[in-house]
């Protein structure tokens, strides 16, 4: 499964370098949406109803990323969530917060970050929470933030 999302993302990411795509790289980006249906099949319990409730207000803003002509190429890192828990090998180009949210992921459901790079560099723009969820690729960004805004959202305060 690690393998087949990262042969999926190297093929998809393409549009988001090749410069005969840029058309593409907006409607690439929007096609990466989740559907009400894929929350609970990447997230575990309330964990799922939590992220939708992040997730759907982030949506709903415009997406206007810029692009960099330099950047030619991918760097592609894929884990699980058991190997955030145990803080496996795969994990470590995941940010830090992955580790703490392991257990609110479903098991077995492969994660992917990636960077797009200037040839030659080892820095460059990143981002994380690409899923295959039902054969289709799911972006679910910082989900660490994203679990920990809704229950900040949801909490009251005693007085």
């Amino acid at each position: 499964m690690l393998t087949e999302l990262a042969e999926r993302l190297k093929t998809a990411l393409a549009v988001l370098i090749d410069p005969s795509q840029e058309l593409l790289r907006l409607p690439f980006l929007r096609s990466l949406q989740p559907s009400e249906t894929d929350y609970s099949q990447v997230f575990v319990g309330d964990a799922a109803s939590r992220a939708r409730a992040f997730y759907d207000s982030l949506w709903q803003a415009p997406l206007t990323p810029s692009w960099n002509p330099r950047h030619t190429l991918i760097r592609i890192h894929v884990a699980q969530p058991e190997d955030f828990a145990i803080e496996h090998p795969r994990a470590a180009a995941f940010p830090q917060g992955y580790r703490a949210i392991a257990s609110q992921l479903q098991p077995g459901v492969p994660w992917a970050c990636f960077s797009l790079l200037e040839a030659g560099d080892s820095l460059g723009v990143s981002t994380d929470g690409i899923v295959l969820v039902g054969g289709r690729l799911r972006w679910f960004p910082r989900p660490f933030v994203a679990l920990k805004a809704a229950s900040d959202t949801g909490r009251t305060t005693q007085v």
